[in-house]
């Protein structure tokens, strides 16, 4: 019992000059809601939202990029296969080619392209090189090229 009475003493408010004044209020405040918070404050939740957008804004950059080269590598791949075609179509001919340099413009894959050969004597009798680059109709970029040596009959 006598814990019972020391215990409902602790309970009861003590006023006047007896009564302990906390040295800061914010303690008290802190003290009372210690143990009950649950969630997360508004500075929480905004720097999770603020993360999480920094996330996403760098992985739809990513995603453009990747758009970008993949664009750039089938612009590339297509002009490869051009100046291959080129190069073969003038491998293929039994005519002698005409010497120097001609630009001729082609639609192949339902675009523009700009293909240059050009045709130089090599000083070997009868071996000639032929060089074949293919860029843009718009731009002046190469995107592939290729040379080779062919062996013409007089």
């Amino acid at each position: 019992m006598a814990t019972d009475r020391a215990h409902s003493e602790e309970q009861r408010p003590v006023f006047g000059e007896n009564a302990r004044q906390p040295k800061n209020r914010d303690h008290v405040l802190r003290s009372a809601f210690r143990g009950t918070q649950r969630g997360l404050t508004l500075v929480e939740v905004l720097v999770a939202l603020l993360i999480l957008g920094m996330v996403v804004a760098a992985i739809v950059s990513l995603i453009g990029q990747n758009t970008r080269f993949i664009a750039d590598q089938e612009e590339k791949m297509l002009a490869s296969m051009l100046v291959d075609t080129a190069m073969v179509e003038k491998l293929a001919r039994t005519a002698p080619l005409e010497r120097g340099e001609s630009i001729e413009e082609r639609s192949f894959a339902s675009r523009g392209w700009k293909v240059k050969t050009t045709v130089i004597e090599t000083g070997l009798p009868n071996v000639i090189r032929i060089e074949t680059s293919v860029s843009g109709a718009q731009t002046e970029q190469v995107l592939a090229r290729a040379m080779t040596l062919k062996s013409e009959r007089p």
